[in-house]
């Protein structure tokens, strides 16, 4: 904090990631509360709600990494858009596969339950995909405010 302090907006979005995962900490992924009254409310067969954090890590991290390329690493407005989408799919996918040693290493036999797959043996890519939207859709919506705050085009 005393090097480098970030936005009041990346605090917010801190927040709100935090609170999501603090949740899950508490309960697990696959058997979190929300994820229940998601399941009941959209008529699913599973509890999606670790897909919904998935997705809001990324969507809420994007900002900051952008934020942090932009006012430390000197990168271009533009360019900083690109990076940060690539570093939190980085992350995202590193975080996979240490994910799946840890369940391997630890307890093969109870390692899909620490995972969450509930069953799907596509749930690392769902996870990547729905990363990959949530980073796409936070630099498209970050843009866009960049652009109408300072009424044109933002500089590359």
């Amino acid at each position: 904090y005393r090097v480098f302090r970030f936005s009041n907006v990346s605090y917010f979005l801190f927040t709100i990631f935090i609170t999501l995962h603090l949740l899950c900490a508490h309960y697990t992924y696959s058997d979190s509360p929300p994820g229940y009254c998601m399941q009941a409310a959209f008529d699913l067969e599973r509890n999606h709600y670790y897909r919904v954090v998935h997705f809001s890590y990324v969507l809420l991290i994007a900002y900051p990494f952008k934020e942090a390329l932009t006012r430390i690493v000197k990168v271009a407005p533009l360019w900083s858009h690109f990076i940060a989408v690539n570093l939190v799919l980085a992350f995202s996918a590193f975080f996979e596969l240490v994910e799946a040693v840890i369940a391997v290493v630890v307890s093969p036999e109870a390692g899909a339950a620490y995972l969450g797959t509930q069953g799907d043996e596509w749930d690392a890519h769902h996870d990547m995909f729905l990363a990959f939207m949530g980073a796409v859709i936070a630099m498209t919506l970050t843009w866009f405010a960049e652009r109408g705050a300072s009424g044109s085009r933002p500089s590359h």
